[in-house]
């Protein structure tokens, strides 16, 4: 009986988050409620464009860690984004659809001698 219920409200939320128009919610919440165990993935570029914060973060990351490094492969720790409800509802869709993430970013810093330390992520990759 507990089950049905709390499935039902989980189909609720599913619902309620559709109307709102957060399409990522509203289908992890279906992935979860299928149960069939298949990995999702979401994009990095698209968490990056739809969450400001993460980007703010990201850019955080590169200009303070990485530009103070040698050129060379490099990876950074693991981090957490803390998502601000200012940021919009496309920030929120993926807040309440993901709850929670950590990421790190993995890449080569490339800066010739004499030219500027501008550090730029270009295509991102899961890890």
């Amino acid at each position: 009986m507990k089950d049905r219920m709390v499935r039902n409200q989980l189909n609720n939320v599913g619902a309620m988050a559709n109307m709102r128009g957060w399409k990522t919610t509203a289908g992890l919440v279906q992935h979860f409620l299928d149960g069939n165990g298949e990995p999702v993935e979401v994009e990095p570029q698209q968490m990056m464009k739809d969450i400001q914060q993460f980007q703010r973060d990201l850019d955080k990351t590169m200009s303070h860690g990485v530009r103070r490094r040698p050129n060379g492969p490099f990876t950074t720790e693991w981090q957490s984004t803390a998502l601000n409800p200012e940021d919009g509802d496309k920030s929120m869709d993926l807040h309440y659809g993901l709850s929670h993430f950590q990421c790190r970013t993995v890449g080569e810093k490339r800066v010739p001698r004499g030219s500027s330390e501008a550090v730029r992520l270009e295509n991102p990759q899961r890890t």
